[in-house]
């Protein structure tokens, strides 16, 4: 299959899930991850973003990192690089405004983050195969990043178990993951 077809089935796939799978689904994200890589849980500054189109729901994973007094930021879509994301803090009573794509960002009150300054993202994806490749939604935002950030920097694609394909068709430009959780498996690549 080609890349914006397997993005259309996956994206259909996910966006038919019911509230109920998506609200348990982000529940099993958390005890997943606290079990299997319970180190990250030490990290101080996290990036993650706000469930859009189906995309596995971060809402407990994000109150979860706040109980432990947790830095959480949210991508914004860098004004001065269309193909690039900044970050900013995110928190309970920050403002939010929704991007070009309908996607709420954190307004400019909050301040930013810098990439290097950040110990973990979490990205979305629409499917990622056996090799811990990423299939995003085609806007290059997180590869444009990802290449920018620091070698330490812990990258955790977040994904329902449903996204997972055999292989994916790959372009120079793909950054792969190391590792990707989904409610049931934690992928190390």
């Amino acid at each position: 299959m080609l890349r914006k077809e397997i993005r259309a089935d996956i994206r259909n796939r996910r966006k038919s899930l019911s509230s109920d799978f998506q609200r348990q689904a982000s529940r099993d994200i958390v005890r997943l991850l606290q079990k299997e890589y319970p180190r990250i849980f030490e990290c101080r500054t996290f990036a993650l973003y706000l469930t859009n189109d189906g995309e596995l729901d971060t809402g407990n994973l994000i109150s979860r990192l706040w109980e432990l007094g947790k830095t959480v930021c949210l991508p914004v879509v860098d004004p001065q690089n269309s193909k690039r994301l900044i970050f900013r803090i995110y928190n309970q009573d920050s403002p939010l405004l929704s991007n070009k794509y309908g996607i709420p960002e954190p307004t400019e009150q909050n301040p930013e983050i810098a990439l290097e300054k950040l110990d973990v993202i979490f990205t979305p994806l629409v499917a990622f195969d056996d090799n811990g490749n990423r299939l995003g939604m085609g806007g290059g935002f997180y590869d444009c990043t990802l290449k920018e950030r620091q070698p330490g920097t812990l990258v955790v694609g977040l994904a329902h178990d449903l996204q997972k394909v055999a292989s994916l068709p790959c372009e120079a430009w793909d950054i792969p993951l190391p590792f990707i959780a989904t409610p049931t498996n934690f992928y190390k690549f």
